[in-house]
């Protein structure tokens, strides 16, 4: 599609359009305010400028454009729905709000992906810059605290200065945050193999060292698992033996440390943490994710066909919180914790069903486009859905509006990594 820049408030429009596009995804890592104020702006402002060019309905679309919009604003249509007989009106409203930016990236993603297509590697490079800054803010706020209370460096790995105390500086939810590193990290690792390059190889490795470093120190255990297991298999099929010989000798060394050091706050988050079939011990903390996933079967029980409705699951699942004695749980208002069981304990086997049918063509689209880049990204955020809700999230809903722009626009062969 074609766009015709008449006058001057049309430019103006296109420009502002890019440029809150470009500070959206740069404040993803720091701000969710700033994040959604910068969305409302470009939403509005792409909105009006494809108004000004009679552009923003395409006449040529076929059917399936159109049922690709359906299908990937399908986390907006269910919520749409389940609010029509939600316990929780008041709740379903505010769910509608903080959901309803997906419908329109959704909409822009699929009918005007040729905008787009010029600007993904500049969001890019701003995200990667966002979460330069929030490393930066979150490493000296950190370590402000540290030498005030006179205690050594070391100190940035324990539990009073690393995981949520290290992300929620800037107020970012650590899994979502390690998530926007994974993507940055990603795009730098193709970046190495662009020959038409932002940056040069020297500071794309120090860029990658540091936000390596910041990710590690998240201790995010779902991301650090999806840096180190396509790390390898990249590394393999790239046959990349002596770098992944070096990988390897690093991860033995970290984990060596981390078993082998008395009262660290590592061995308890990356082992002993990880105890999900186990008992609890004095030594080693019960995962109880697996009893708070059947909290939400059982409340798919109760409603099996539709659900309780859009923000009304919760009431149900404190009730099997109770049940399960998950003090932690009950009084956090802990949501599923994975994005299918949210939506099938909210929205019965329908909303399941339609989720499946969503996951299906994220991953055939983005197979489409042939693109490491984009499967990596992909993979990443496949899994972040395993252990968060993440499309109940302002921060995963423009998140995946900025994924689905990226697999729709994606029109970039200038790297051998594409």
């Amino acid at each position: 599609m074609k766009y015709h820049k008449k006058n001057k408030f049309s430019n103006f429009l296109d420009n502002i359009s890019k440029w809150t596009l470009y500070l959206m995804i740069a404040t993803f890592p720091l701000s969710l305010f700033l994040n959604n104020l910068f969305a409302t702006v470009f939403l509005i402002s792409f909105g009006l400028f494809l108004l000004v060019n009679q552009s923003l309905i395409d006449n040529n679309a076929g059917r399936n454009k159109w049922f690709l919009f359906v299908v990937f604003s399908i986390p907006f249509l269910l919520t749409l729905m389940g609010s029509l007989y939600s316990s929780n009106p008041s709740g379903a409203v505010k769910m509608i709000g903080k959901i309803a930016p997906l419908f329109f990236f959704a909409f822009y993603a699929v009918f005007q992906g040729q905008w787009f297509e010029n600007k993904i590697k500049p969001a890019f490079l701003f995200l990667v810059f966002g979460c330069l800054v929030s490393a930066i803010l979150s490493w000296g706020l950190s370590l402000y605290e540290i030498f005030k209370l006179n205690l050594p460096i070391s100190a940035l790995f324990t539990q009073e200065f690393a995981y949520h105390n290290l992300a929620e500086k800037l107020g970012v939810h650590t899994p979502y945050l390690a998530l926007f590193i994974n993507a940055a990290l990603g795009f730098i690792v193709y970046s190495f193999y662009d020959k038409k390059k932002f940056l040069p190889k020297p500071l794309l490795w120090l860029l990658f060292i540091i936000l390596t470093g910041f990710l590690f120190n998240l201790m995010a255990r779902n991301a650090i698992f999806c840096f180190l297991l396509f790390g390898v298999i990249y590394l393999i099929k790239s046959k990349n033996y002596l770098l992944l010989l070096f990988f390897f000798i690093i991860v033995s060394a970290l984990t060596f440390y981390i078993y082998d050091t008395e009262k660290n706050f590592l061995r308890d988050r990356f082992i002993y943490g990880v105890n999900i079939f186990e008992e609890e011990t004095i030594f080693s903390k019960k995962d109880n994710r697996f009893a708070r996933w059947q909290a939400s079967v059982e409340v798919f029980k109760q409603f099996p066909i539709l659900g309780p409705g859009t923000d009304a699951a919760e009431k149900f699942r404190k009730e099997q919180y109770v049940i399960n004695l998950d003090s932690e749980a009950y009084n956090e208002g802990y949501n599923a914790h994975n994005q299918f069981f949210e939506y099938l304990s909210t929205y019965g086997l329908l909303g399941a069903l339609l989720f499946i049918l969503m996951v299906f063509y994220l991953i055939k689209v983005t197979l489409k486009q042939q693109s490491v880049l984009l499967l990596y990204l992909l993979g990443c955020f496949l899994l972040a859905m395993v252990t968060e809700s993440i499309l109940i999230r302002s921060w995963g809903v423009m998140y995946y509006g900025f994924f689905i722009i990226c697999i729709l626009s994606w029109n970039i062969k200038t790297s051998k990594f594409k």
